[in-house]
């Protein structure tokens, strides 16, 4: 999934660092970029995703099921 990404990714993306693992039936996909904002980081991620699953018939079916962008040194857990 990882180098999928990688030769998907564009200049504009801003990608920085990713990975993956699977839990059980599902994908966890981790995209660190550059972004002006949240929104502009979730809308980047939105549009990198589907290009993602659109590109390969391994990933028919797959969707995007949630995005959260977070700020560095957020803590992501309440």
């Amino acid at each position: 999934m990882c180098d999928l990404a990688w030769a998907l990714a564009r200049p504009s993306d801003h990608l920085e660092h990713l990975y993956a693992r699977r839990h059980g039936t599902e994908m966890e996909v981790v995209v660190f970029l550059l972004a002006e904002s949240p929104a502009a980081a979730k809308a980047t991620v939105e549009t990198f995703g589907q290009r993602l699953l659109s590109y390969s018939p391994l990933l028919d079916g797959w969707r995007v099921k949630e995005i959260s962008p977070l700020k560095l040194g957020e803590d992501p857990l309440p």
